[in-house]
């Protein structure tokens, strides 16, 4: 219907597709079209992906001839309620885009030609409906999409780990480690509910974030640039200071507490899995650990591919404490990393740091390197060093000027010696030397007493040959100190061996001249061990002299074996 120079039109279905493939499923409305106006109220528009409801939809000109330079000189208003967006409609004309799956709901207006958009009062919502923003915003440099700015500013919003997790996953950023280990930004502060205040300002894929987060667990405030990089990962750098921040409730560990802190971060979550981290400044006021509120620790280092390189120095009272090096985490700390490191104790209080409960003084310094390295032939060697222990607590003060311990795995046969003034040991087989006990338990207990023991079935102890020896030196003072009241004796000299052959035939000794706990004792002792996997563990245990709970036997001897989940015992004096 025409009204002098208007036309009145009731459009009740639309369809239709363009070049760029976008499909026009349905579009309806109340239409209104003069000379400088084309007005749809009660506009209504479906895509593949997307839904938009609005009360209006206008393009206003001068004349017709702007037309011919829609993006400079059409005026568009729209007034959006209840509409959802999927990034899959945008894609159609900004393929860069094509590939996400970002998608939320939108309330509000927006007006403005197409080269400068402008929205007050903008109320954006996740999909999942977790996550909400209401801002202002202004969009410039559109339709040309690598050239689009955005200015942003979000009065209230907020949001969870979890969702912020699945939009960094819709942009096809794995949050998994490389060696298989959940780093899900999901798994933090569950049930927790942050809010963000602040600007947003770059392009869509390139922008600032600049504001305050915060929840009931504390606050942060984040200066950050955000960049997806294209087939590499999604990048987040710059400042972030944590203001009395809850890590134990946002990391859900219960040992660790509230924290104050500023770091200077570069955070790269990579498209292939996992993450890597470089923190060119990081300071610590405060942060609750184990009981213990350490304070005045500063550090700087880079986590990639696993591996951690840094230093980090701690002045608190308690801990004074330098390290710098290399620490891998790719595999369980002793069998497959890596690891180059020096670290000097010069103070630790470890009473007053919730390590050791047993002593009202509990005080340690020593001075370490620490060295693991693979080279090209698949040989390991490593090295610990410890100069100038000293250890103090109400009972005494123990030193020790040198322990070294040296390791090496060389065509699977793993070594290890240990040197210090209270022992020596020395070590070979063909696993290292933490699995060379669980191989003991295996057969001397776990097949013997199953019913008894649980037993990992699935992890395989490798047969081969295993030698395992100790001897005591001076270990009278450490042991007073470490255990005091016990008044635990063990004879210099006294010497463990063991033997496994390759048929997991096992023989074992314990012989000392004296081994004492308070007023029992045991002298002359020799014990004996033999199993094997298809047999019984017989364990003969000899005594010169006996002294427990007040009565001494001379020449003693004990028999135990185990098989099939039966322990038989005899006893002689």
């Amino acid at each position: 219907m025409c009204i002098s120079d208007t036309l009145y039109a009731c459009i009740n279905n639309i369809q239709g597709k363009d070049k760029s493939g976008m499909a026009l499923v349905n579009l309806k409305g109340n239409a209104r079209i003069c000379g400088t106006e084309a007005l749809i109220s009660d506009f209504y528009l479906q895509d593949t992906y997307s839904t938009i409801n609005s009360r209006f939809f206008y393009m206003k000109y001068d004349s017709a001839k702007d037309l011919s330079n829609f993006t400079q000189k059409v005026r568009l208003g729209l007034d959006m309620k209840d509409s959802y967006l999927n990034f899959k409609t945008i894609g159609k004309i900004a393929p860069s885009l094509t590939g996400s799956s970002l998608a939320f709901y939108i309330d509000g207006a927006i007006s403005g030609p197409v080269c400068n958009l402008v929205s007050k009062g903008l109320v954006v919502t996740s999909e999942s409906g977790h996550s909400f923003l209401d801002m202002d915003a202004r969009i410039t440099g559109l339709p040309d999409v690598s050239r689009t700015m955005a200015n942003v500013k979000i009065h209230n919003s907020s949001t969870t780990f979890n969702d912020i997790s699945d939009r960094i996953r819709n942009r096809g950023v794995k949050l998994t480690g490389s060696a298989g280990k959940n780093r899900s930004l999901a798994a933090l502060a569950p049930g927790t509910r942050m809010k963000y205040v602040g600007d947003l300002t770059g392009m869509l894929t390139d922008f600032v974030i600049d504001g305050k987060v915060t929840s009931d667990k504390g606050s942060s405030d984040v200066d950050l640039l955000f960049r997806v990089e294209e087939n590499v990962g999604t990048r987040f750098r710059g400042d972030v200071s944590l203001d009395s921040l809850n890590l134990g409730h946002i990391m859900n560990r219960d040992i660790l507490g509230e924290t104050t802190s500023s770091a200077k971060l570069d955070v790269l979550f990579k498209r292939s899995g996992g993450f890597d981290l470089e923190v060119d400044t990081m300071s610590i006021e405060n942060l609750f650990f184990y009981g213990y509120n350490y304070t005045d620790i500063q550090g700087n280092g880079i986590y990639e591919d696993d591996v951690f390189r840094g230093e980090f120095l701690s002045n608190d009272p308690n801990l004074k404490f330098l390290f710098n090096g290399m620490l891998s985490f790719k595999d369980k700390f002793i069998n497959g990393n890596e690891y180059d490191f020096s670290a000097e104790v010069s103070y630790a209080n470890l009473s007053a740091l919730n390590l050791d409960m047993r002593n009202n003084v509990s005080e340690v310094s020593f001075n370490s390197e620490v060295v693991r390295l693979n080279s090209e032939d698949s040989t390991t060697s490593g090295t610990v060093q410890v100069r100038d222990f000293q250890y103090r607590t109400e009972n005494g003060q123990y030193k020790a000027n040198n322990i070294d311990l040296k390791l090496l795995n060389s065509n699977n046969i793993h070594t290890a010696t240990l040197y210090a003034p209270f022992a020596k040991m020395e070590y070979s087989g063909p696993v290292p030397a933490d699995m060379f006990v669980k191989k003991f338990l295996d057969i001397v207990a776990w097949q013997k007493l199953d019913n008894l023991f649980e037993r990992d079935t699935t992890e395989v102890l490798r047969n081969g040959i295993y030698n395992f020896s100790l001897q005591t030196l001076n270990t009278m003072s450490l042991l007073n100190i470490a255990f005091p009241g016990l008044n635990i004796y063990i004879e210099d000299g006294t010497k463990l061996q063991v033997l496994i052959d390759r048929d997991d035939n096992l023989t074992g000794s314990l012989l000392s001249g004296r081994l004492a706990l308070k007023s029992h004792y045991l002298k002359g002792l020799e014990l004996l061990l033999n199993s094997s996997s298809i047999d019984r563990s017989n364990l003969k245990i000899f005594s010169d002299e006996v002294h427990i709970a007040g009565v001494t036997m001379d020449s003693t001897s004990i028999g135990v074996s185990a098989a099939n989940n039966v322990v038989d015992a005899g006893f002689a004096f």
